[in-house]
């Protein structure tokens, strides 16, 4: 059970999006959609805070912001969440996940495993990434098929969450996987997950090294480069953002698979990449959520 958590939120015109997310980014995390497909606005952008946020550093962020986007202050409107126990509720009724040769399930799965597939004991919790969301299904597709035309020696798993996608590279192709995440807590997640599931050792054999990092070029990140796969299952806005340091950080002839953005979003996150070098190779699509496989020549 957690305690009582806030939300501020805010409706936005499209440019004042990134100047309100700079602003907010101390008190919580942010996030933001657009009400309309072309993304034009206005934009609905929710900060969530684990702790009621001090009113006047608050109210002065806001001025600070409205004045960067040229913009009256917004009305705002902070919302109580009442405590719930996030972890049981979402382990209610889990059932496994059989995602091309993967299959993922809960720690306490006491049922049998099918033939020629690879285990993945993942439980929901924390950090994101069970194998239930449309995003990372879709990204474990994705590498089942690269899987079955070469085997990869130097993955990243960017913004790993509960690392389930590094688990199934580290599991599928025996090798040491480095995957990163801006939150502390996720590190820890993925960590214990990789002890779980049997990659959690230095020396030789398949790991997971899950190490902090808000992107590629991070010092802990970019040691371990060039990558011959990266796979962030992240969101549309921050993989526009750091398409050039995740371009640079590929090996020539690697492959780069992007999730967390729905259909919509294709076309500018193929375009920005593109300009870095990368050319779409695949196309993956569940749910309206889509997933794209890139290439460096």
């Amino acid at each position: 059970m957690t305690d009582t958590s806030w939300v501020l939120r805010l409706r936005l015109s499209a440019p004042a999006v990134s100047a309100f997310d700079r602003a907010l980014a101390p008190f919580g995390a942010v996030t933001a959609f657009a009400e309309s497909e072309d993304d034009a606005g206005p934009w609905h952008v929710d900060l969530h805070c684990p702790a009621l946020p001090e009113p006047d550093a608050l109210a002065e962020r806001l001025r600070r912001a409205a004045r960067e986007a040229g913009v009256e202050t917004p009305d705002a409107r902070l919302v109580a969440v009442p405590p719930r126990d996030w972890v049981t509720e979402s382990r209610a009724g889990v059932e496994p996940i059989v995602a091309g040769r993967f299959f993922v399930h809960e720690s306490d799965f006491a049922g049998p495993v099918p033939p020629g597939r690879i285990r993945l004991r993942i439980d929901a919790g924390r950090a994101f990434g069970t194998g239930a969301h449309a995003t990372t299904e879709g990204c474990l597709l994705a590498l089942d098929r690269l899987g079955k035309g070469r085997r990869f020696r130097r993955p990243l798993d960017l913004g790993c969450g509960s690392g389930v996608l590094g688990l199934a590279m580290a599991r599928m192709w025996g090798v040491t996987v480095t995957a990163s995440d801006i939150d502390p807590v996720a590190v820890a997640v993925a960590r214990t997950n990789a002890v779980r599931n049997g990659v959690g050792r230095a020396g030789p054999g398949p790991a997971l090294r899950a190490v902090p990092g808000d992107g590629p070029a991070v010092p802990s990140v970019r040691a371990g480069a060039p990558y011959d796969v990266i796979v962030a299952n992240i969101l549309a806005r921050p993989l526009r953002a750091m398409a050039t340091d995740l371009a640079a950080a590929l090996a020539p002839g690697g492959r780069a698979v992007l999730s967390g953005f729905h259909a919509r979003d294709e076309a500018a996150l193929i375009a920005a990449y593109r300009a870095r070098g990368l050319a779409l190779d695949r196309r993956l699509r569940r749910r309206d959520w889509s997933v794209l496989t890139l290439r460096r020549p």
